[in-house]
């Protein structure tokens, strides 16, 4: 409608990948970017900031980098998804996180920490960072430490964490939500097919 084309890349989250797309956008002389960051890119994309260029970062943002940025409150809706295992019953819940230094990480983290802190059932024991490339083989691991740890609810803070989540649980043949509650930040068609509903914090993803 306003005349633009538009360029969409993927940097399946490698700064050095987000680093050579800039720099191919730059020498097609692009009018501006829309980008959802990688964990250690601010060196993209400071430049660009300081000179004014025009740029939007959505989903997460470079605290230390003064520029416009849509996002979610994730610590809002990680408290909320939290507070609802709590309201659910369960007293052991755990936390199924990337290892990661991104704000929108961090703020899933500490919404779950401060829910859970306020109730007096916070344990720091059960928590779990897992690997963005090597999530698979984490959540093999990850699941079964949490279960043994007498787990009663689980807080997954993304998608790709969830469906992994709940295939390990499946296999090994734990029942949802009879043997542990689970939350999921945002949804999948694949819970569509579980025989009973999954709650999930659900993302306003056209909004954003």
């Amino acid at each position: 409608n306003f005349g633009y084309a538009v360029i969409i890349m993927n940097t399946n989250e490698s700064d050095i990948q987000m680093g050579r797309m800039l720099n191919i956008l730059s020498n097609r002389q692009v009018d501006g970017y829309i980008v959802v960051p990688t964990e250690h890119g601010e060196q993209y994309i400071r430049p660009l900031a300081e000179v004014g260029f025009p740029l939007v970062l959505i989903d997460r943002y470079y605290p230390g980098i003064r520029t416009y940025a849509v996002t979610l409150n994730n610590y809002q809706a990680s408290y909320q998804a939290s507070d609802l295992l709590i309201q659910k019953g369960c007293k052991r819940i755990g936390l199924l996180v990337y290892s990661s230094s991104q704000s929108h990480m961090v703020e899933r983290k500490y919404g779950y920490v401060d829910a859970l802190q306020r109730a007096g059932i916070y344990n720091p024991g059960l928590i779990r960072e897992v690997s963005f490339h090597n999530l698979r083989k984490d959540m093999e691991k990850a699941i079964p430490s949490l279960l043994e740890e007498g787990i009663d609810g689980l807080y997954f803070v993304t998608i790709n964490i969830s469906l992994e989540g709940v295939r390990v649980l499946l296999n090994l043949g734990i029942k949802i939500p009879e043997d542990i509650k689970i939350v999921c930040f945002d949804k999948s068609d694949a819970f569509d097919f579980m025989p009973n509903p999954i709650p999930y914090v659900q993302q306003p993803i056209e909004d954003i």
